[in-house]
C-alpha cells in the first residue's frame, strides 16, 4: 500500500476534534467519523491516495460529498467541497478532487 498524503497542500490552520474514529458529538446522539481540517473557502483538497468515485452527493449547505474506494479498498470521504467529479471517475493519489466551501452561500 501507498502511503497516504495530507488532503491539504495548502497552509491549514488547524485539524479538530478528537482524532479517533466515531467520537461523539451532538451530546452523544451522533458519532463523527473523521478529521475536519479548518482551510480557506477556495483551497484545493487533493486525493489521499488512488481509487474510483463510488458517490457524489450533496452535503452540508449546499455543498458536495464524494466517496472514493481507494485502490487497497478503504473508502474516504471529501466533504463540504465544490466539484465536477463524476461516479465512476478514477483519480490518482495527488489529483484535485474539489475545493473547499459553498458552492452558493455561505462562507467556509
Amino acid at each position: 500500500m501507498k502511503t497516504w498524503i495530507c488532503p491539504v497542500k495548502d497552509e491549514f490552520g488547524e485539524v479538530v476534534g478528537s482524532r479517533t474514529f466515531a467520537s461523539s458529538r451532538g451530546g452523544g446522539k451522533r458519532a463523527h467519523a473523521g478529521l475536519d481540517f479548518v482551510a480557506p473557502h477556495g483551497t484545493k483538497v487533493y486525493a489521499i491516495t488512488s481509487g474510483t468515485v463510488q458517490r457524489v452527493a450533496v452535503f452540508y449547505q449546499n455543498t458536495r460529498a464524494v466517496e472514493v474506494v481507494n485502490d487497497d479498498g478503504s473508502i474516504l470521504r471529501y466533504c463540504e467541497i465544490a466539484t465536477e467529479l463524476k461516479v465512476g471517475a478514477y483519480v490518482q493519489q495527488g489529483d484535485i478532487i474539489g475545493i473547499y466551501g459553498r458552492t452558493v452561500n455561505g462562507t467556509a
